[in-house]
């Protein structure tokens, strides 16, 4: 056998290419009032205030409520994630080539749905007391007066806990602290046996239905927790996540192109709460 058969040795790659680990989304769909198939730049939401009952002598007449009337514009933002391929790249490549550009276009334009949302909740102004990291993973009586304080907040403003339609948002360093504590970890409290299956999906707890998010905004150490009620946060949607793949004739490829255009407002801030967590300490 010739010494140098190695240098005819062939390479051989796999036709199914691995992707960047990438968070997907939109995570919190269907958390929020939606609008769809806007046709224009912007939607309206309509707000009606509350109204006050009042008695009436014999023979007098009635005293109108008169609640206050309001709008919430929700602005629409188109967003894009495309790839050009080029035809001859085709012939060179083994694995899917654009099964894996939908996929990650998709992914993009997902993550881009839920930042928005996330700007939206972070912008309220009613805010908890701060916390630091280390007090959420501390005896459980001081970690329930901690969250039972923030969800109260809402409570106190006559948003209803109890409805099914509050939710809220933590990173996954607090997430993994609220798992040590009793209350938020064992079946007893939020259900079927959560940490026996899937220590890491969504629970109902205190009213709200809580999800870790890595797509808070963090700042320098700190972020926020955001709840909100369902009725609180409008979505306007103009077009749908959807995906397409087109022949562009003049640069010989294919274009993989997601897109949608959406937009989020706050309808009343009355339905938002944060939390700021120190998570450096």
């Amino acid at each position: 056998m010739a010494n140098d058969i190695d240098d005819a040795f062939v390479v051989q790659y796999e036709t199914e290419a691995k992707l960047a680990y990438q968070r997907l989304g939109p995570k919190f769909r269907g958390t929020t009032r939606t609008s769809s198939e806007v046709n224009g730049r912007s939607v309206v939401f309509q707000i009606i205030g509350k109204g006050a009952a009042t008695t009436k002598g014999r023979n007098s007449d009635v005293t109108p409520m008169n609640p206050t009337h309001d709008t919430a514009t929700a602005t629409l933002v188109d967003y894009y994630g495309s790839q050009y391929i080029d035809n001859l790249d085709m012939l060179k490549i083994r694995h899917d080539e654009r099964g894996a550009m939908q996929r990650t276009a998709v992914a993009a334009i997902g993550r881009q749905d839920d930042a928005a949302l996330i700007s939206t909740l972070e912008a309220t102004s009613n805010t908890s007391t701060a916390q630091n990291l280390s007090a959420i993973s501390s005896t459980n009586g001081t970690v329930t007066a901690i969250f039972s304080d923030h969800i109260g907040n809402l409570g106190a403003r006559d948003v209803s806990l109890e409805d099914g339609m509050l939710y809220s948002a933590v990173s996954i360093q607090v997430w993994e602290k609220m798992l040590t504590v009793d209350q938020f970890a064992r079946a007893e409290y939020v259900g079927a046996t959560p940490l026996a299956g899937n220590p890491w999906g969504g629970r109902k707890w205190m009213g709200s239905m809580w999800n870790y998010h890595t797509g808070l905004t963090l700042s320098g150490t700190s972020r926020y927790i955001s709840s909100w009620h369902y009725d609180a946060v409008g979505k306007g949607v103009g077009l749908e996540l959807g995906v397409s793949i087109d022949p562009v004739p003049q640069k010989d490829a294919i274009l993989i192109m997601a897109k949608s255009s959406i937009g989020y407002v706050a309808i009343d801030g009355d339905g938002q709460q944060r939390l700021l967590v120190n998570e450096g300490s």
